[in-house]
């Protein structure tokens, strides 16, 4: 609650001299620019018609692109992202993640069937030694996000109030 004017000249004296920048949305600049950076806090709502892209673009500016970010920090901030997949499981969301991982770091195009040797392949990942390392790499970026937790792919819930209530019941339990 406001009480007076001076509570607007102190915020304004703190975010001077700590700048929360956020994430970029190096994927998609203009955007960016429009919008603004990814900030703690903040809704997004992403909407648009059926298979226009909206997964891919949440998974990829708003999911994969905070994690690499965050990943080359040498010190840390305290992230936690709650993915709510309403249809996928979290294996084939991590799936998805990995192959968009391998393209933006490895520029390599692969995807789900091709990581399962499954009809529609795009090619046999056995040989494709550049692949596989490239799989080898991002082993080490999905390790630390998922043993730390940083990432939740969330399944078992699809109602609304259940997922409000379950980041609520998170942010209580912060220190």
């Amino acid at each position: 609650m406001i009480e007076s004017f001076s509570d607007i000249i102190s915020k304004m004296q703190y975010h001077l001299k700590h700048k929360e920048e956020g994430y970029a949305i190096p994927m998609a600049p203009k955007y960016n620019n429009v919008v603004g950076n990814i900030l703690p806090g903040q809704y997004t709502v992403i909407t648009g018609m059926a298979s226009s892209g909206k997964t891919s673009f949440v998974d990829i500016n708003y999911v994969l692109s905070v994690l690499l970010q965050w990943h080359k920090l040498e010190e840390k901030p305290p992230l936690k992202i709650f993915y709510f997949s309403l249809k996928d499981s979290a294996l084939k969301k991590f799936q998805s993640l990995l192959c968009a991982y391998i393209k933006l770091v490895h520029n390599i195009r692969v995807d789900i069937p091709t990581l399962n040797s499954q009809p529609g392949r795009l090619y046999n990942i056995e040989h494709e030694p550049t692949l596989l390392k490239a799989i080898d790499d991002a082993e080490v970026f999905f390790n630390e996000i998922m043993s730390d937790e940083i990432l939740s792919v969330i399944t078992a819930v699809s109602k609304p109030t259940a997922i409000n209530s379950m980041v609520v019941d998170y942010i209580a339990g912060l220190p």
